[in-house]
C-alpha cells in the first residue's frame, strides 16, 4: 500500500482499528481449530484434554486415565524463553504467546531477541507506525543466510525506520513511569546503555513442553534445547518420536 502509488494506484491508510484485527485474527484461530476438530472426529480419533504423564514406555497417564500404545508421538509445542533479566518479572512484558491477542497501538517499542523472529515482529510494528528498536546478544539475525539477502534485508527495514543494537545485552528492565519502562544494557565492552520504551516485547526461541512427561522414569534422552532424536525423529526409545 505504501509503494502502490509507483504502480499508479494512490491509496492511504487514515487509520488503524487494532480492536477490528484483533476480533479478525480471533475468528481465523477459531475456524481453524474448528476445521482441525472436525477432520479428527471424521477420521475417528479420539481426543483427550489434559496433562500426559510416562508410567512406562508405552503407558501413558492422562486425568487419572491409563492409556497404552505400541507408537507415541510427542508434539506438544514450547513456550517462549524467559531470559533471567533483573526486574522482569515486576513489569509487564509482551511474548508470542499474548501479543496480538493483548496488543494496543503504542508509540515505541523494544524487541528483545537473537533471530528472524524479532525481525518478523519489528516489520509487523512498523508498518502500524510505531518505532521499533531491537536488542540482540548475536551479530546477526539469519547468520546462516547469505550475506547479501541479509543486508539488503536490514537495509530495507533500516529505511523503514528500524534501530537495531548488536552484541548487546539487557540487564535489567524496571518501571520508569506509570507508561514507559527503561532497559539497561551492557555492550560486548561493558559499556552500560539505557533506552525508554513503552513496552517490551520478548522475541526469544522456544522451550518444549516436556516437563509434565516424566522422561526420566522411561529413558528418554533430552537436553535444555528440547528431545534428542534421529533423523526420523526417532527419540532413544525408538517407538517414540518428538516433532513439533
Amino acid at each position: 500500500i505504501y509503494n502502490a502509488s509507483q504502480f499508479g494506484i494512490n491509496c492511504n491508510i487514515s487509520s488503524v482499528s487494532i480492536n477490528t484485527l484483533q476480533k479478525r485474527l480471533q475468528r481465523v484461530i477459531t475456524k481453524m481449530q474448528e476445521e482441525e476438530l472436525a477432520v479428527l472426529q471424521k477420521l475417528n480419533v479420539k481426543l483427550l484434554y489434559g496433562e500426559a504423564r510416562f508410567i512406562s514406555n508405552k503407558i501413558l497417564s492422562v486425568n487419572k486415565q491409563q492409556i497404552l500404545a505400541r507408537k507415541i508421538i510427542l508434539a506438544t509445542g514450547g513456550n517462549t524463553y524467559i531470559p533471567k533479566i533483573v526486574g522482569i518479572q515486576n513489569c509487564k512484558v509482551y511474548t508470542g504467546d499474548n501479543f496480538f491477542t493483548d496488543f494496543h497501538m503504542l508509540q515505541d517499542l523494544v524487541i528483545i531477541g537473537d533471530s528472524y523472529i524479532a525481525l518478523e515482529y519489528a516489520q509487523i510494528c512498523i508498518r502500524f507506525g510505531i518505532k521499533v528498536t531491537v536488542i540482540t546478544e548475536a551479530t546477526s539475525f539469519l547468520p546462516e543466510s547469505d550475506i547479501e539477502t541479509y543486508e539488503c534485508l536490514l537495509n530495507a527495514l533500516y529505511a523503514e525506520g528500524l534501530v537495531c543494537y548488536f552484541n548487546m545485552r539487557v540487564l535489567e528492565i524496571k518501571k520508569n513511569s506509570d507508561v514507559t519502562k527503561l532497559i539497561i544494557c551492557s555492550d560486548h565492552e561493558g559499556k552500560l546503555v539505557s533506552l525508554e520504551t513503552e513496552d517490551v516485547l520478548l522475541a526469544t526461541h522456544m522451550l518444549p513442553n516436556m516437563s509434565s512427561f516424566s522422561l526420566d522414569n522411561i529413558g528418554i534422552d533430552y537436553s535444555s534445547k528440547g528431545i534428542i532424536v534421529d533423523q526420523y525423529f526417532r527419540t532413544s526409545q525408538k517407538h517414540i518420536y518428538a516433532l513439533g
